[in-house]
């Protein structure tokens, strides 16, 4: 292989490499992005009421587009079906909520194992 062949071959992987960089950059921008709606949307799951009673009408209407699939409203009384996409956030919720409490015991608990051992010692 001749010197020439060998430089353009490494162009070609300098240039794949760098287009793989931008790729990468781009999708990380974008994941990052939606880590934070993601972390909006469980921490607006968690108290949606709070968020519903604060809102301006137009927005309770997205908010009440965004919860419900269905309110039927009665003189009496008003019933409302949950959005399938809601119910699965609320879980997904209530699961981090769960998994955020038992991160802080097991730290407690690690914690004061540390402190005993030091302790001892």
């Amino acid at each position: 292989m001749s010197i020439e062949v060998l430089k353009e071959e490494r162009q070609r992987i300098d240039k794949e490499r760098a287009d793989a960089r931008r790729v990468t950059a781009r999708a990380t921008i974008r994941y990052t992005d939606l880590r934070e709606i993601i972390d909006q949307a469980l921490d607006l799951a968690q108290d949606w009421q709070t968020a519903y009673l604060q809102a301006p009408n137009r927005v309770r209407r997205l908010l009440n587009q965004a919860f419900f699939e269905r309110i039927d409203v009665d003189d009496d009384e008003a019933t409302a079906q949950m959005n399938e996409a809601y119910l699965h956030l609320k879980q997904v919720s209530v699961l981090n909520q769960q998994v955020t409490r038992e991160v802080r015991q097991r730290r407690r608990y690690e914690r004061q194992r540390q402190t005993e051992t030091t302790a001892r010692a």
